[in-house]
């Protein structure tokens, strides 16, 4: 039997708890118990062995804070547990009540209730869009910064707004991206912008995201030409 075997043995039999002989002897709770069980030392029994409530303080009291006696604050009120997950009120009956969910969705009804809300989320799409410049917009007006060209961005008129208007020389610069701008839509409406503006004697200075991105050189001198 080692020396340090034989310390904590002592300090075992001498009331010490498996905390306080690792401290003393900067060893771990396993090897303590390694030497206790091979030197088969009898184990201590826990605190509480054989104690009862009223006569061991130390035993948790009941999670409740409430007295023998006293009722609870909601003793006698009917609370309403669950609701159930429709939010239709009493007396309300669904529409596809009885329908199976493929006869429900051909009605021309709720067809046209669908395409209304696609319609709503598509405006507040391109309305977002709007907000937030492109990158050819942002090609365009470092270009404006860089050369020192006074501009006013999304500007105003009467049948839309313009992606840049200088108006020291009255141009109006508009950077079409080539998907939206290629659909019959979007193309009729700028050629009537376009002939508005012309009419307006405003000068029109149209380019193809595609222009501007792989020619940007080309869209550099024809800007400048104007300024």
């Amino acid at each position: 039997m080692t020396i340090r075997e034989q310390q904590i043995i002592f300090l075992y039999n001498d009331g010490k708890s498996y905390q306080e002989i690792g401290s003393s002897l900067h060893i771990s709770f396993c090897s303590i118990s390694k030497v206790i069980k091979e030197n088969n030392l009898p184990k201590r029994t826990p605190w509480n062995k054989g104690s009862t409530k009223q006569t061991d303080l130390r035993i948790k009291t009941p999670k409740t804070s409430f007295k023998q006696g006293h009722d609870t604050w909601n003793k006698g009120i009917k609370v309403q547990t669950n609701t159930g997950r429709t939010h239709f009120k009493k007396g309300r009956i669904s529409e596809r009540k009885g329908k199976n969910i493929e006869d429900f969705y051909k009605t021309e009804e709720t067809c046209d209730k669908m395409r209304k809300v696609s319609r709503e989320n598509a405006k507040r799409l391109v309305k977002k869009l709007n907000k937030c410049d492109t990158l050819i917009e942002r090609m365009v007006e470092n270009l404006l910064l860089f050369h020192s060209i006074n501009y006013i961005k999304q500007f105003k008129y009467e049948l839309g707004v313009a992606d840049f208007w200088l108006p020291e020389i009255n141009t109006i610069i508009e950077c079409d991206g080539d998907y939206w701008h290629s659909l019959p839509g979007y193309s009729e409406r700028d050629k009537n912008q376009t002939e508005f503006l012309e009419q307006n004697d405003f000068i029109v200075l149209r380019f193809k995201g595609s222009e501007i991105r792989n020619n940007f050189n080309f869209v550099k001198d024809t800007i400048l030409e104007q300024s």
